[in-house]
């Protein structure tokens, strides 16, 4: 009998000791969760403001196509009602049909225009939001974090574990970086230019 209490207190015993390391490890894990503003490091990057312009460049030469298509339609119907008191039955209907033609083409147009904008626009995206999850990856093991959450989809943290700045802050300084190349780039060449002269 007084071995099986000593078993079920040494049991006891081990029991606790297992569940306050499980315990301790637990909030050890939770200490070292922090968060990121996805949203607002994305929007600060001088990459993403460069690919907005790009896009709208894009938006501008496709709507440029789709302008010229309207005025080509409206001046069919232009022709068409100034024409169609004139027309025998066989022209008026393939005017009529020509227009419709145009018309659909014009919606093809701009389907297919919008899809070309989506996908350049995700093309667009895709670089710099693997450019900002390096740096996030970077900052973690840094600073020895188990994991970094979008601060978006944190329901309540400690203003302490908010790395969106840190962020940021990195990513500027690497795109400051990379420009400060391309200048060093640009000087170079434009020495060797004056040397070859």
């Amino acid at each position: 009998m007084k071995t099986k209490m000593f078993f079920i207190a040494i049991s006891t015993v081990i029991l606790v000791t297992l569940s306050i390391k499980t315990f301790a490890d637990t909030n050890k894990l939770l200490a070292n969760i922090a968060v990121v503003d996805i949203n607002l490091v994305f929007n600060s990057s001088t990459l993403k403001k460069n690919a907005k312009i790009e896009l709208q460049k894009q938006k501008e030469a496709f709507l440029v196509d789709i302008r010229k298509e309207e005025i080509t339609i409206k001046e069919l119907e232009s022709q068409f009602e100034t024409k169609k008191n004139t027309l025998n039955l066989i022209e008026y209907r393939k005017f009529l049909s020509e227009i419709e033609i145009k018309k659909e083409n014009l919606g093809v147009l701009i389907r297919n225009k919008n899809k070309e904008l989506k996908i350049l626009e995700e093309g667009l995206k895709r670089p710099i939001l693997k450019k900002i999850l390096d740096i996030i990856e970077k900052v973690r093991k840094e600073k020895g974090y188990a994991i970094i959450l979008n601060k978006n989809d944190a329901l309540a943290y400690d203003i302490k574990v908010d790395l969106t700045y840190e962020v940021i802050n990195r990513l500027k300084n690497n795109e400051l970086e990379k420009n400060s190349k391309l200048l060093e780039i640009k000087k170079d060449n434009n020495v060797i230019d004056r040397i070859k002269n």
